[in-house]
């Protein structure tokens, strides 16, 4: 919605004559015209497309703004003296009055003109809040902005204004703040930077998902004044649900302020743009509260654009079919745009537990970011909330506790506490991946390792509600490393290989040829998407092995998970992991700002004002292992998500649709849908159209 600005001009009268009004007719934008104009005994009202003047005698002139008749109270000039107005013409494109003290023309383009014919004092009437540096006034409720631009040398928001006689010309503006604001709706997977003012998008939002599923939109507003704006409100009123019968559970919105981070540096290897990237997400209720949380409403800075993050949420028991709703956007007292909202809810349900088998690390020591002390019971509930931000985000989540003892045979032992907490983990997050931490110099503790295995191998077949339990090594890079591994798979395949797998990050193919093939004791392969060779992967899946994947730094031709990249590389690896049969995705780590020194001093990143959260040879990664950010700094116990991290849980919920379109049809008929846009790591179409009408192809097949 685009509301027109007002002008007023006020100028010395350079000519005379009882009714010569030439010195306020100009020329204007006439694509617009004087609408109506109404006059009576001294008063008049005149309407344009994008204001109303009403003069009440006999010395008051307010200003509306707004479209259509929905006209609001922008604010008011009073003249010193009584003023008899007498109109002088009157067409679509001017209205023009005369009076003796000066005279007045209205222009169809919302501009008023005052030509002042002897020394006039005025006085602007409103609440204004003075901006020294552009001599400018400021309506605080309703925006209108009053620019100084000719002989008054400071505008006084109190006292009076004077305009004098001379021939010099004065002229004034008042315009509304909001004829330079545009609400735009904004995909999920596009990102406009705080510096973006000109972009085209949406006017609608439109949205499908499946029940149990989480579909998002964004709001931009662009503020192209010179002058901040007030805070946005956005509210909804309810859904109307198009079809027969009651609708049942209805779809819950969520809404989220953008945080800008600043990118200053480009990641190593990256041409990127430079400037400010939404991606924290502040929400405007406390989560851990339910309490309104103040630094979510924040004024939009001059020249800036604003986001605002909306995830709706289709509750497993909602009735398939049409939903609307309309979200108002206001600011400044104002509605500046009514945003219709459709949501499409297929006839199909996903199910609570992710296909995609995910680990992303564990949550490291984030005590010093947000004030607390480990081993407290503040801090493993903090701990919790951090797991639960990634399981709500479809992201698999792990037990971080392990025995502390051990027998004299290296077996550990599980003490009923432990495998009380282990239960109570395993009932809220229901993970698959019981983590069994490995003896990571397998040489040094060769004679206790049988006893070790055997442990866990008794606790899982006694706990099969535990699942399987995997030993992790990652990125191992000497051929002594090499050798480790496969002795320690070995070990693994002889005393628990019904309840235990071995998985490493690494590459199939061994990075020297000298050095050993670790084929035969690695269960779980897990390449990196810049090293994993397609024929590789194969072969070993005929051998019976799983493979996985992972992302890590940049590399070219691949897709890279950095804050700088583009957001539809979030959502790509889904794709290719079903397309080359892959089991699931690893990542490093989710708060890499929590870090320490060699000597176990925090030296934590603060990532909502520094990108850089790796930095290595003198090369920075922004967004580097850190989908999650650290609540404190808006005021909040407990963890935010970021943008990146929505996408992630969109390429999971993605991985649904092939698994439910696989089960309910022609498997290959699936797999060429998604290898239409992504069929292996360094293939992939880089048109979010197509995932989007991919996703909708497949939606189809399930229905059908």
């Amino acid at each position: 919605m685009k509301l027109i600005g007002i002008m007023v001009i006020l100028a010395a009268s350079l000519c005379a004559g009882a009714y010569d009004v030439n010195n306020v007719r100009f020329k204007g934008d006439s694509t617009n015209q004087v609408n109506s104009v109404f006059i009576d005994n001294g008063s008049f009202d005149v309407e344009t497309a994008g204001g109303k003047f009403k003069f009440i005698a006999p010395n008051e002139l307010q200003i509306y703004g707004g479209p259509g008749s929905n006209k609001l109270l922008l604010g008011a000039i009073i003249f010193d003296k009584i003023v008899k107005l007498e109109k002088a013409e009157d067409n679509n494109d001017n209205v023009l009055f005369w009076s003796e003290d000066f005279n007045l023309g209205i222009h169809c383009d919302s501009t008023i003109v005052i030509a002042s014919k002897r020394q006039l004092n005025i006085k602007f009437k409103g609440d204004y809040a003075i901006n020294a540096s552009n001599n400018q006034l400021v309506e605080k409720k309703t925006g209108l902005t009053i620019t100084n631009v000719g002989q008054i040398k400071n505008l006084n928001s109190k006292s009076v204004n004077t305009l004098t006689t001379s021939n010099q010309v004065t002229t004034v503006k008042i315009e509304n703040v909001l004829a330079k604001v545009t609400v735009s709706v904004i995909p999920s997977y596009e990102r406009v930077l705080q510096g973006d003012l000109d972009f085209a998008f949406s006017d609608k939002a439109e949205i499908s998902a499946a029940k149990n599923e989480t579909e998002s939109f964004q709001i931009v507003v662009a503020n192209k004044n010179s002058v901040d704006i007030g805070p946005v409100q956005f509210a909804f009123n309810d859904w109307k649900y198009v079809g027969n019968g009651q609708p049942g559970a209805l779809p819950v919105i969520i809404a989220f302020r953008e945080h800008y981070v600043p990118i200053t540096k480009a990641s190593h290897l990256l041409k990127s743009r430079l400037g400010n990237y939404p991606d924290a997400l502040v929400p405007f209720i406390n989560p851990y509260t339910g309490m309104p949380v103040s630094v979510a409403a924040v004024e939009i800075n001059s020249k800036s654009s604003q986001g605002y993050w909306f995830d709706v949420s289709i509750p497993a028991d909602a009735i398939a079919g049409q939903y609307s709703c309309l979200m108002s956007v206001r600011t400044n007292n104002q509605i500046i745009a009514s945003i219709p909202v459709t949501l499409t809810v297929w006839d199909f349900q996903l199910p609570s537990e992710p296909s995609l088998k995910t680990y992303f690390g564990d949550i490291k020591d984030i005590s010093w970011s947000h004030g607390l002390k480990t081993d407290t019971a503040s801090y493993n509930l903090l701990v919790k909330q951090y797991q639960r931000m990634l399981r709500d985000h479809c992201i698999m989540t792990v037990f971080q506790k392990f025995p502390q003892k051990f027998d004299s045979t290296g077996a550990a032992i599980f003490t009923k506490q432990y495998l009380d907490e282990l239960r109570a983990f395993k009932a809220e997050f229901s993970s698959f991946f019981f983590r069994v931490p490995g003896f990571y110099s397998t040489m040094a503790n060769a004679s206790k390792l049988p006893g070790y295995l055997k442990s866990y191998n008794e606790l899982l077949i006694a706990n099969p509600w535990i699942g399987t339990g995997y030993v992790y090594f990652d990125e191992p890079g000497t051929k002594e490393y090499y050798n480790e591994i496969i002795k320690y798979g070995e070990a693994i395949h002889k005393y628990a290989h019904k309840t235990i797998k071995l998985l490493v990050t690494e590459q199939i193919k061994p990075q020297e040829s000298s050095w050993p093939s670790m084929a035969g004791s690695v269960d779980i392969w897990v390449p990196s998407w810049e090293l994993a060779d397609v024929k590789d992967i194969v072969d070993r899946q005929k051998a019976g092995d799983e493979v996985w994947s992972y992302s890590a730094l940049t590399h070219p031709g691949v897709t890279n998970w950095l804050l700088d990249s583009s957001l539809l590389e979030y959502r790509i690896p889904a794709w290719f992991t079903y397309s080359l049969n892959l089991k699931g995705l690893l990542y490093w780590q989710t708060t890499a700002w929590a870090r320490k020194d060699d000597s176990g001093k925090p030296t934590n990143v603060n990532p909502w004002a520094n990108a850089a959260t790796y930095e290595a040879g003198g090369k920075k990664w922004n967004g580097e292992g850190s989908l999650l950010y650290p609540g404190k700094y808006a005021g909040i116990d407990g963890p935010l998500a970021s943008i990146r991290l929505k996408i992630i849980r969109d390429s999971i919920e993605d991985f649904e649709y092939f698994i439910m379109a696989q089960n309910r049809g022609d498997a290959s008929c699936v797999r060429d849908v998604i290898k239409t846009v992504a069929s292996s790591f360094n293939l992939y179409s880089v048109k979010a159209k197509d995932y989007v009408d991919a996703r909708a192809e497949l939606a189809r097949m399930i229905i059908e």
